[in-house]
């Protein structure tokens, strides 16, 4: 099988295929397709694939998309594959599918996308501080120190993961819910993009059991 970056396109203006209900449908049956994709993304009206491609494989994803189309009611056009011959155009190829929603302005960083009506993450506020710690080498204590970058990351994270309690994540770090903006502004972009790989997979944690203090400090500006 050879290397190939392979769009789909929507027809007729259905611009939905990243809402949560069309790509917790259509996500995984694309990766049951392409196991061992270098890059795979859903955007509004259309799809990118860069996997090894055959013709099994061109069957099977234009079957899911044909299914796709009848659950939803839209149509698709599967677009001619394009063959990706050195690493060169390859890094090239998985750049571009990464920064491709950052370039259409639907978010600022690509590992943090993910659709408007989606579900939160099922994360604990423990499991959110221990990751936040995790990626900088601190305790999950210390996002109740009022200028520790570890207040911010776990702010950040929350946030991120689509926390729906804004009132409970601020007294989950100390902090007066008008401090919320503030402090997800603050969280630098690293250690964030680290703290969501440390939330994702558990090995990366350095802090399985986070020591939460026994009572929670005054809220604090």
């Amino acid at each position: 099988m050879k290397w190939t970056h392979i769009v789909a396109h929507t027809r007729g203006g259905f611009d939905g295929v990243a809402a949560w209900t069309s790509a917790a449908w259509l996500w995984p049956r694309m990766r049951r397709v392409f196991p061992d994709a270098a890059a795979c993304l859903l955007m509004p009206n259309h799809t990118h694939t860069f996997a090894p491609l055959d013709e099994r494989r061109r069957h099977a994803l234009r079957r899911v998309l044909q299914d796709h189309g009848r659950v939803f009611r839209t149509q698709w056009d599967l677009g001619p594959p394009q063959p990706v011959h050195s690493r060169a155009i390859a890094r090239r190829t998985a750049r571009y599918i990464w920064l491709n929603p950052v370039r259409a302005g639907m978010v600022e960083d690509p590992l943090l996308i993910r659709p408007k009506d989606a579900p939160p993450i099922a994360a604990s506020f423990d499991a959110i501080a221990a990751a936040s710690a995790s990626a900088l080498r601190c305790t999950p204590s210390d996002r109740f120190r009022k200028a520790h970058p570890c207040r911010s990351t776990f702010v950040g994270l929350a946030e991120a993961v689509g926390h729906p309690r804004p009132p409970a994540l601020a007294a989950a770090c100390g902090v007066s819910r008008r401090a919320l903006p503030a402090l997800r502004r603050r969280a630098d972009p690293s250690a964030l993009r680290h703290a969501v790989r440390c939330l994702l997979d558990p090995r990366l944690h350095t802090w399985q059991t986070p020591a939460v203090p026994a009572q929670t400090p005054r809220a604090t500006g």
